[in-house]
This record gives structure tokens, C-alpha cells and sequence, in this order.
């Protein structure tokens, strides 16, 4: 099986971009081929209109940041830093100009005598980040910079990390599988799924406005469903009208669009429909609720009610409530 295939994009120069998908999708493999550590079997990458061809890591305008860091552990967190300009051949007090220089952009001057064991995770994150920067790359190649990190620390690394790209105007290309981190981050969204691009926007774009059923179900945002199984017509198609009822097409709606209630809405598509699962999501209710008809599940996020008793229940009864002019129909 091919890892990628007819993978084909351009990106401006400057720009914040996430490769986004689900583990196996691709996105780790262009990102190596991008940056030299892996070679691809037919295409082209260029960077600034120069073909990288079968160009070493070291003599692309690319540098990588890896998952695990892979400090040196008997160097200092200098040393650590300035080693791609010994291997450069640098004088000494060049690359340790060069190593201060960049640790007091990522704040971490003071810890320039200490080893990597002697700092946190997110510290840690920050040498791989400023040895990375230290032979001024065009493009900085980051695999899952942040999985590492706690749920508070990423947040905090992931806007430091926007912060930097803004001050640096250099070309992030960072692979993650967090739809979230993608969406904070991201002026472009590559959306990989076995092997190929699914689509290319911005985040506004790929939250909004998905273009595949794979798309709107791996942004979360959007419930997935064919006109097949529409449910029958008597209770409220699912099929928006003018469409050609005979022919299998599929559709997402928002689940902002989407509402459970006891009762139907005549200015909106009614389905009876059974709740199957109730969550706490702390400013309102992640609901799941089952079609009678055709088995269909729909999420619907509730406001938080601050009557208890008025509170959906588990295998409740009643009705999904959808907006008409929120419907949407997909390309694949």
C-alpha cells in the first residue's frame, strides 16, 4: 500500500500550516519527504522555486523537530542547541552567540548551563525548538510537537508557538491529529486520509464548510448522513427539498443546527427520535439521540438547563429537531 499518494499542495510563504488526520494517514511521511528524511518515488517538492531532488536533510532550507526531542542527554541545554552549527563547522563563539541568542527567544536563557534531564517537558520542548531555528530554516518541519505535553502546558507551548511563528515569519509545517490544535493554529489545513488530501482551507473553511463525508465527521462539528436513510416522509424527510429522492447523496448538518425536544417544530425538520446517550460538557449537554425510523445518530449539544427535571434522560422519547437552511450537501 502506498503511505501517500498524488499528494499535491502550495503553501505561501509564512504561513502557519497543519497536516491534520488520523494516525496512519500520511502526514508524518510528508512531512519526512518534505524535509529530506524520507525520499519520495515520483513528484517534486520545492521550497522557494529551488527543486529539493534527492537533496540531504542538511542542505535542504528545512528543519525538523521531533516528536521526542531527542536531546542529548550529556550535552548542556546550549551545547544542545548550537550542535547543528558545530557540524556546520562554526567557531565556537558563534554558535554560542547564536544558541544564547535563540534561548532568550524562547525564554529559557537562564537554563543554558543545565542538561535536558534537568527540565520539565515543556522546557525540554523549547531547546528542540530554538536547536531547530539555529540554522535558520525556511521551513520548520514539527511531528506532534505538543503530544508529549500535559492538557494545560499544551495549550500554553501551542500559543507560544503561534507567537513565535508570527515574530519569525518563517513556514511552520506542523503534523498533529487534534482537530482543536489544528483549528487554533492552523492559516492552512491539509486534511490527510489514507494516504491522499482530502481537503485544503482554512480552518474556517474545514469547520464550516467540509467538503467530504470523512471531513465534516473528522472535524466533529457536523453530523453525517445518505439520503437512503432518510426516515420516512410522514415524520419529516431528511432529504431538504428539490432533491432528487431517487438517487443516494449524502449530507451534514451542524450539530449547532441540530435539537432534541419532547414535542415537533413545524418550521423545522422533525424526526422522532430516542436519546441514547447524555454527557456533561460543562456549559451545556453533549446529547446523542437515535432516529426511530432508520437508526440514524445525531449529536446535539443542549444548554445546560437549570431546572434538573427539564433535563433530557437517557432513552428519552421525542424529537430531533434539525434547521432546514443548514444542510449541506457533500462533493464524496
Amino acid at each position: 500500500a502506498l503511505a501517500v499518494s498524488e499528494v499535491s499542495f502550495s503553501l505561501p510563504a509564512g504561513s502557519y500550516c497543519c497536516l491534520l488526520g488520523p494516525s496512519g494517514c500520511g502526514k508524518s511521511t510528508t512531512l519526512r519527504m518534505i524535509s529530506g528524511h524520507d525520499n519520495q518515488d515520483s513528484g517534486t517538492i520545492s521550497i522557494d522555486g529551488e527543486d529539493m531532488g534527492l537533496l540531504a536533510p542538511a542542505k535542504r532550507p528545512t528543519a525538523m523537530m521531533f516528536q521526542n526531542y531527542a536531546l542529548f542527554p550529556h550535552m548542556t541545554v546550549e551545547e544542545n542547541v548550537a550542535f547543528a552549527l558545530r557540524v556546520q563547522g562554526a567557531s565556537r563563539e558563534r554558535r554560542l552567540e547564536r544558541a544564547g541568542h535563540l534561548l532568550e527567544l524562547v525564554e529559557l536563557g537562564q537554563y543554558a548551563k543545565r542538561k535536558p534531564t534537568e527540565l520539565s517537558g515543556g522546557q525540554q520542548q523549547r531547546v528542540a525548538l530554538a536547536r531547530a531555528l539555529i540554522t535558520n530554516p525556511k521551513v520548520l518541519a514539527l511531528d506532534e510537537p505538543l503530544s508529549a505535553l500535559d492538557p494545560f502546558l499544551r495549550l500554553k507551548v501551542r500559543a507560544e508557538l503561534r507567537a513565535l511563528q508570527q515574530q519569525l515569519g518563517l513556514t511552520f509545517l506542523h503534523v498533529t491529529h487534534s482537530q482543536d490544535e489544528a483549528l487554533a493554529l492552523a492559516d492552512v489545513i491539509l486534511l490527510m486520509n489514507h494516504g491522499v488530501l482530502e481537503q485544503i482551507g482554512t480552518a474556517e473553511d474545514l469547520y464550516h464548510r467540509p467538503q467530504s463525508a470523512f471531513a465534516a465527521r473528522f472535524m466533529g462539528v457536523q453530523n453525517v448522513f445518505s439520503s437512503e436513510a432518510s426516515g420516512a416522509p410522514d415524520s419529516g424527510s431528511l432529504i431538504p427539498e428539490g432533491q432528487d429522492s431517487a438517487s443516494s447523496q449524502t449530507f451534514a448538518v451542524p450539530v449547532s443546527a441540530c435539537a432534541f425536544a419532547a414535542d415537533a417544530s413545524a418550521g423545522e425538520i422533525s424526526i422522532p427520535a430516542t436519546v441514547s446517550a447524555v454527557e456533561y460538557a460543562g456549559e451545556h449537554l453533549a446529547l446523542q439521540v437515535k432516529t426511530v425510523s432508520s437508526g440514524i445518530d445525531f449529536k446535539v449539544q443542549m444548554p445546560l438547563s437549570d431546572q434538573p427535571d427539564a433535563r433530557p434522560n437517557l432513552h428519552q422519547e421525542g424529537f430531533l429537531l434539525i434547521d432546514k437552511g443548514a444542510l449541506r450537501t457533500l462533493t464524496h
